[in-house]
């Protein structure tokens, strides 16, 4: 549901008309908007509070959509997104149950929707956005088999979105994103007379797109960031990342993206910023601490790369006999453990 700006190395005419280009993401020019203006008003709301990490006040909202909207699947469907995203921030379990129980009811009430109105191009776009989550909490539970069928269930129903109206924007920057990845994974195959690399064609429809998008604007602008990042265009994921956070300027999501662009070109802006993401997560109430870890093993790297071995080090050791890291999250931790660990004996060598 969740950009920017400096780009080293661009001439002054070229940054600012990459600037003023990305910035229109942000404008909703126009950009697709339910027609309940009193959904589409709270609707708008709470994922700007899901952006922010105020994830109560987006839950009463969306909790009061379903509520007077019990016909639409709208409040379950960004209901469950919502939970899924906070369970992501804080680097906690996943609410199964309440998730799957949010989604299932979306996906009944969609099916029934279609059936008695089969061209509505909004039905289908529930219907497309209720597999599409189902799709991702799926591959997030390591489930991918069913994370396949759902996700191709999404698109099919995204396409009969489009086939019903040509300028559903949230339908098309969906595809978009998935044409991309579909032509990644098979691009070593393009000499096949049945096999075309369309990731460029791909980016332009996102870029072109994902301006009149609403709804699902940041998680289309993240899932940008990491296209961009695959095809080592750092400079324009940076330029996304820096953008999003003069929007969103507490985004703990677009500040650990900025960081890591960073991290390709200018190494000591990555820590300023890796430093800024690892404040944040100090202060959470509750810190399970994984986030936190995961940032110092980062904040590691970017030394070590520098041949500050002294400060990689430092912070290496200061993870490796942290005490007071909760036994649960010992255990998720357990694979980064082992990195850094393997950092500290690299370190240790040079």
């Amino acid at each position: 549901m969740v950009i920017y700006f400096r780009v080293w190395g661009m001439r002054v005419t070229e940054r600012l008309v990459l600037f003023n280009s990305l910035l229109l993401f942000f404008v909703n020019i126009s950009a697709q908007v339910y027609p309940d203006k009193n959904i589409d008003k709270h609707l708008s709301l709470a994922i700007d509070y899901t952006i922010s990490q105020n994830f109560k006040s987006a839950e009463l909202i969306l909790k009061k959509i379903d509520r007077e909207n019990n016909n639409l699947p709208v409040g379950k469907i960004f209901l469950a997104a919502m939970k899924i995203a906070k369970a992501l921030d804080y680097a906690e379990d996943f609410d199964k149950k309440a998730i799957y129980s949010e989604l299932d009811v979306a996906e009944k009430i969609s099916d029934s929707l279609i059936e008695a109105d089969p061209n509505n191009a909004w039905y289908k776009y529930f219907a497309g956005l209720t597999n599409a989550y189902k799709a991702y909490f799926h591959a997030e539970e390591g489930n991918y088999l069913t994370a396949l069928i759902k996700g191709f269930s999404a698109i099919s129903y995204f396409k009969d979105c489009l086939e019903l109206d040509s300028t559903f924007y949230e339908a098309k920057v969906a595809l978009g994103i998935y044409t991309y990845w579909k032509s990644h994974k098979i691009k070593d195959l393009d000499f096949l007379p049945f096999v075309n690399d369309n990731r460029k064609d791909a980016i332009d429809i996102i870029e072109n797109t994902l301006r009149k998008t609403n709804y699902n604007k940041s998680l289309a602008i993240h899932s940008l960031f990491w296209i961009y990042a695959n095809e080592k265009e750092f400079k324009k994921a940076a330029s996304l990342a820096e953008l999003a956070l003069q929007v969103y300027p507490n985004s703990r999501t677009f500040l650990s993206d900025y960081a890591h662009a960073l991290k390709q070109f200018d190494k000591h802006k990555s820590i300023i910023y890796y430093k800024k993401l690892l404040s944040v997560y100090q202060s959470l109430k509750p810190n399970n601490r994984i986030n936190e870890i995961t940032t110092k093993h980062k904040l590691a790297i970017v030394y070590s790369e520098m041949s500050n071995k002294v400060e990689a080090k430092r912070i290496c050791n200061e993870i490796l006999h942290d005490k007071k890291i909760p036994p649960s999250s010992k255990y998720k931790l357990q694979d980064r453990m082992t990195r850094v660990l393997q950092l500290k004996n690299d370190l240790d060598k040079k």
